[in-house]
């Protein structure tokens, strides 16, 4: 069953790296990962840099841990010092994407500032899983995402283009409806951007 709730929306026009995402809210990022994970990035620097711990949940490639590493080194961040206030995890499947959200007890995610999900349907557009299973899972994970944020926890997420034959291109606009805030980038970010593009093309 599809879950129709949905929220009054805000879309941003610009984003503040340094005060995102906000307490109790979900923020959607959605455009191509070149420009997105820019802005994530640095909010993720700046976030540990005040000695904030952070949770990562990657669904898709393309921010592995060392590519964190090499970033925030060209950038004058200690890498060693950053990354110690991330937990990162990598889901494969969209269902292990919804096992490590169900982990999150709510201990564990007061002793976080922010939960950062990148790439989160990137795992819902496998085609050999059925549509009744993927829309059932994407339910869930919007219903847990909601239960974090209701407990205080400043969600970010961000979304990709889906495949160009993907017959699932509406999983955007549920995330979007789902969430408070949603934000998609008219120009690249400023920071980041050049060596991002380097390090993922």
């Amino acid at each position: 069953m599809t879950n129709n709730s949905t929220h009054a929306s805000t879309t941003l026009t610009v984003l503040d790296p340094e005060s995102i995402p906000v307490p109790s809210q979900i923020l959607v990022l959605f455009g191509s990962p070149a420009k997105i994970h820019a802005l994530v990035l640095e909010s993720l620097c700046l976030r540990a840099q005040r000695g904030e711990r952070t949770g990562l949940i990657l669904g898709d490639n393309l921010l592995q841990e060392y590519t964190l590493a090499r970033l925030m080194r060209g950038y004058g961040y200690d890498p060693a010092i950053l990354l110690a206030q991330i937990e990162y995890s990598r889901a494969f499947t969209c269902v292990q994407l919804l096992h490590s959200l169900r982990e999150l007890t709510s201990v564990r995610a007061r002793q976080w500032s922010g939960l950062y999900v990148l790439g989160l349907l990137e795992t819902f557009y496998d085609e050999d899983l059925p549509d009744p299973l993927v829309s059932q899972v994407l339910d869930q994970v919007l219903t847990q995402l909601r239960q974090l944020a209701n407990q205080g926890l400043s969600i970010l997420v961000t979304l990709g283009f889906p495949p160009a034959k993907s017959s699932r291109g509406n999983l955007v606009e549920r995330v979007q409806r789902a969430a408070d805030q949603t934000w998609e980038p008219m120009t690249e970010p400023a920071e980041f951007l050049e060596a991002i593009q380097e390090e993922l093309w």
